[in-house]
């Protein structure tokens, strides 16, 4: 892959499939943020990135496939449950504090409809393939894939 794949893919996902982004202030209330950026209730991937980082800081998924169908913790509710853990709240302000950022930029992608489906743990592997593969590790946050 060339040394721009990360970027590239993302940009491919963004033509491919329904996305948005939103950012989170350090002390904001996360569920009201997510709410107000009308993130779907809909399975997909996220990405993090910070003000003093030139990239990406974390790569993740929301939802499963089961027999029954998706797993109930999709995009919106993914993005405010637990990380590192606790609330994923109060893992962005500690982060946040720490890094010295005050604030985060949350991308997010559907990967899933009547039209087409990319698994999110394909997506999510898919991007820290391409991550690795640009830069040679995996993002900050990622402890481990």
């Amino acid at each position: 892959m060339s040394r721009n794949s990360f970027e590239e893919l993302l940009t491919q996902y963004s033509h491919q499939f329904s996305h948005g982004q939103f950012t989170y202030e350090l002390g904001a209330n996360l569920k009201q943020v997510i709410a107000e950026a009308g993130v779907p209730d809909e399975v997909g991937v996220y990405t993090f990135s910070v003000e003093s980082m030139d990239n990406v800081v974390y790569i993740g998924k929301a939802g499963s496939l089961r027999s029954g169908g998706w797993s109930k913790q999709k995009l919106k509710n993914r993005l405010s449950n637990k990380q590192g853990g606790g609330p994923r709240q109060a893992y962005l302000n500690k982060i946040l504090k720490q890094s010295g950022d005050r604030s985060l930029i949350v991308r997010w992608w559907v990967t899933a409809s009547p039209t087409q489906t990319l698994l999110p743990v394909k997506a999510e592997a898919d991007l820290a393939q391409a991550y690795w593969e640009t830069y040679g590790r995996l993002p900050l946050w990622n402890r481990a894939f």
